[in-house]
């Protein structure tokens, strides 16, 4: 375990190639910003791989510029805070561990650091032209290519699920081979490469499904069918092939309202629309909008309505 301060970060950040825009400062006087085992490494193809096994030191912020390409994260123990230009992600390690950047032009990426959290992650990322260059003279995979960044022409975040096959490699790149350091070398950069097959492989299938919006609209319609026996959001991102983290981000986006929130406006909806048609007293109306108690949800009602059940 070693520290790392500003200065080596930004060190090995020129190493690596990557433009480091700006480190926040600092209040501790010793200038770490992580403490843990931190490697940032382009290797000789061009695939830029970064593991970090460390807890934040500092509450602060650093920025780098994130060139036109892909970078794939297996988020494997704690949560990671960033910004992509203006907008904002912050991810926890569970089931859905997995994400992907595809970026058409440069972009800003900056990471924001909190004081005393863990982080245990892998990343890798290559250019857009190496991409091209990878693809060679096979036709269809520069095809697929020029369809991801056409579909993404600013930006694209899509989240996946990591296999356990992929974990493991994931924490081989944490443990390379004992040999020499070109051994070491061929064994990071296999791994990183079947890391970086596996997100493609979902950004791919994620170019061919329905858009954003699309997925979100089904979302909606798959709640308004299920509304009353509906028990999680997981049935609800599942039934559309997202993850949970994104179906609320991107239902907010849409609707202006959290998934959970349109659920409670809906029930509430329909059993005012009940009540009205005196179809159901008060506690029958209270449990159809899934509330237990009818104190409760003569409050619920009241703040959505401005009145309460019994002044209809």
């Amino acid at each position: 375990m070693s520290g790392i301060s500003q200065e080596q970060l930004a060190s090995l950040s020129r190493q690596a190639g990557v433009e480091q825009r700006h480190v926040g400062d600092t209040a501790q006087g010793d200038g770490q910003v992580l403490e843990g085992d931190f490697v940032l490494k382009r290797h000789h193809s061009g695939i830029l791989v970064h593991a970090s096994d460390a807890v934040e030191r500092q509450d602060t912020q650093v920025s780098f510029e994130l060139p036109a390409g892909l970078s794939a994260t297996l988020l494997l123990e704690g949560e990671l805070a960033f910004r992509v230009d203006q907008t904002h992600y912050h991810l926890e390690a569970s089931s859905l561990s997995g994400f992907a950047l595809v970026c058409d032009q440069p972009r800003e990426l900056q990471r924001e650091l909190r004081q005393g959290r863990r982080l245990r992650k892998v990343n890798v990322s290559v250019p857009k032209a190496w991409l091209y260059q990878y693809c060679g003279d096979d036709e269809h995979a520069c095809r697929c290519i020029d369809q991801l960044f056409a579909t993404h022409q600013a930006s694209c975040f899509s989240e996946w699920a990591v296999s356990s096959d992929l974990t493991a490699l994931a924490e081989q790149i944490f443990r390379p081979s004992p040999y020499t350091s070109f051994m070491q070398n061929l064994h990071v950069e296999s791994r990183a490469l079947e890391i970086l097959d596996a997100a493609l492989a979902q950004l791919l299938k994620d170019t061919q499904a329905p858009s954003g919006p699309r997925k979100v609209e089904r979302a909606r319609d798959f709640i308004e069918a299920e509304l009353q026996t509906l028990d999680s959001l997981e049935q609800v991102a599942s039934h559309v092939g997202m993850s949970v983290s994104s179906l609320q981000r991107q239902f907010r986006q849409h609707y202006q309202l959290t998934p959970a929130a349109y659920i409670r406006q809906r029930r509430l909806e329909r059993a005012r629309d009940l009540l009205r048609r005196q179809q159901l007293s008060i506690g029958e109306a209270a449990y159809l909008a899934g509330y237990r108690h009818p104190s409760n949800f003569i409050t619920a009602y009241k703040r959505a309505f401005g009145t309460t059940p019994g002044e209809l």
